[in-house]
């Protein structure tokens, strides 16, 4: 079994028994001669020098101004904040005595609601319509009569 990339050779002859191993040595080519090539130079690594100390500056008056709306701002934004949190628990705490209030009430605008709603009902029912047209008219015949008159006097 040969192996192109492996120089390693292994062949066997019926006069041995043992196999032999032979190395096939690459063929020199009869190239010029290369010269070698020099290493680059390890790049330097830069020592770190300490950093100078910057001066601290002072912010402006509007910088600060500005600082201070900010803060200012945040302040009472946290305030508010704070103040729904409190109510929120408080009503967390009072909501299953409030519940039972608030069931009690509406029970009683239920109670309320149905009695308006009978009585807007009988007055519906009562309600005559016929005499109240009949009303209407006689005054406008009224009104109609002082016309013709103050017509006929100008006239």
């Amino acid at each position: 079994m040969t192996d192109t990339a492996n120089p390693v050779v292994e062949t066997t002859t019926p006069a041995k028994t043992a196999a032999v191993k032979s190395v096939k040595k690459p063929v020199a080519s009869k190239t010029a001669a290369k010269k070698p090539v020099a290493r680059k130079a390890a790049p330097k690594t830069a020592t770190k020098k300490p950093a100078a100390k910057k001066s601290v500056q002072k912010p402006s008056a509007a910088a600060e101004t500005f600082q201070k709306v900010v803060y200012g701002q945040l302040g009472v934004t946290a305030l508010i904040v704070d103040g729904i949190m409190e109510n929120v628990e408080k009503a967390r705490k009072d909501l299953p005595g409030q519940l039972n209030e608030f069931v009690a009430r509406g029970k009683k605008v239920e109670k309320d609601f149905q009695k308006a709603e009978q009585g807007f009902r009988k007055r519906v029912r009562s309600y005559n319509a016929k005499q109240e047209i009949e009303q209407a008219a006689d005054s406008v015949k009224q009104l109609a009569e002082k016309l013709r008159k103050r017509a006929s006097k100008a006239a």
